[in-house]
């Protein structure tokens, strides 16, 4: 074996288990099925708070990237972007069923 595989950079294999990825899978795939499922009553006004919800979590979501932009640096700004990856469907997730309660008992 030469000097060149100990002290080899760039891409190669990393081996862990699949725990993160199956995690990471579960979250988002749960998150798009409950953001995305029909609702009991779905006419033109719960499209719109739909629309209305995700915009603005797209705009919360993105103006986060921007600050961090200037404020977060090295490898804690890639954390920070992965984060952001679960914060869209969140923050839509709480915004249209915020809209829909609000909406429901007006």
């Amino acid at each position: 074996m030469s000097g060149l595989d100990q002290n080899r950079t760039g891409f190669g294999w990393i081996e862990n288990g699949l725990g993160d990825e199956i995690f990471t899978l579960l979250i988002i795939v749960s998150g798009l099925i409950n953001s995305f499922s029909k609702e009991k009553i779905e006419d033109e006004l719960i499209s719109r708070i739909r629309l209305e919800s995700l915009s603005l979590s797209l705009f919360i979501s993105f103006g986060l990237i921007i600050i961090s932009t200037f404020l977060v640096f090295n490898i804690n700004y890639m954390y920070v972007l992965v984060f952001n990856l679960f914060l869209i469907i969140l923050l839509f997730n709480l915004i249209f069923k915020f809209r829909l309660f609000k909406h429901y008992n007006s």
